[in-house]
């Protein structure tokens, strides 16, 4: 299983479109690198914000082993957007801070 700092990742890009009143749309795209062949290029996926809670909602998950697609929102700017999420690593549920930049 591919871990966060492969190159297979690190390469993925993550756009989100703006709300302006409808349902939020975002796109995944693996990256010239996949970790798996088989992987989807381009996902398109919904995805929300809970501002009083500070928690991002993408409705996929967002890379290898994620495996709760509630994402605390850490920091997020026009160019930065920094996650704490989990993700299963070495047969157990870890928590992992993600960042996300322009």
């Amino acid at each position: 299983m591919a871990v966060l700092t492969d190159s297979c990742i690190r390469d993925n890009t993550l756009a989100l479109s703006p709300t302006d009143g409808r349902l939020p749309i975002g796109f995944l795209d693996q990256g010239p690198t996949k970790c798996d062949s088989s992987d989807v290029q381009l996902e398109t996926f919904h995805w929300n914000v809970d501002n009083e809670k500070k928690l991002f909602y993408p409705s996929i998950f967002l890379f290898p082993g994620h495996t709760n697609t509630t994402c605390e929102i850490l920091t997020l700017t026009e160019n930065l957007l920094v996650v704490s999420t989990e993700m299963l690593a070495n047969g157990s549920v870890q928590g992992v801070i993600v960042t996300y930049t322009h």
